[in-house]
């Protein structure tokens, strides 16, 4: 889910191979939202909070507010900490696995897994 809500804000739609933007049209705070939003303060805040409403409206604002806001979070380091976290999760589950027999439906869950954070952006 971390890394659909990094596509989600970064990626393209012929490259991701879905609709993007979707998390922000509809007002949802996801991870690296969150994670920019902890780092920031005063008035970068405030202004941040205001182009996450201007991007989850409908005027003719929207567009532009998200590029920006997609932009923001990749300068301040809470896209790559949202990457990070996800690949953290990643380790765990296959942490996980190591306990199970060595078999090809184990193998197929890590190359799953491995997947999940290396998808196109």
């Amino acid at each position: 889910q971390i890394q659909d809500d990094v596509l989600d804000l970064t990626g393209s739609e012929s490259t991701v191979g879905k609709s993007v933007g979707k998390d922000l049209e509809k007002g949802k705070l996801t991870l690296p939202l969150l994670m920019h939003l902890a780092r920031a303060q005063g008035a970068d805040r405030a202004d941040f909070l205001a182009l996450l409403d201007q991007a989850c409206g409908t005027g003719p604002t929207r567009q532009t507010s998200a590029e920006q806001i997609a932009r923001i979070v990749a300068q301040s380091g809470a896209l790559d900490s949202a990457r990070d976290e996800a690949r953290r999760r990643i380790n765990l589950a296959k942490a996980a696995l190591a306990t199970l027999p060595q078999t090809g439906a184990r193998r197929l869950l890590e190359l799953m897994a491995d997947a999940v954070v290396t998808r196109a952006f």
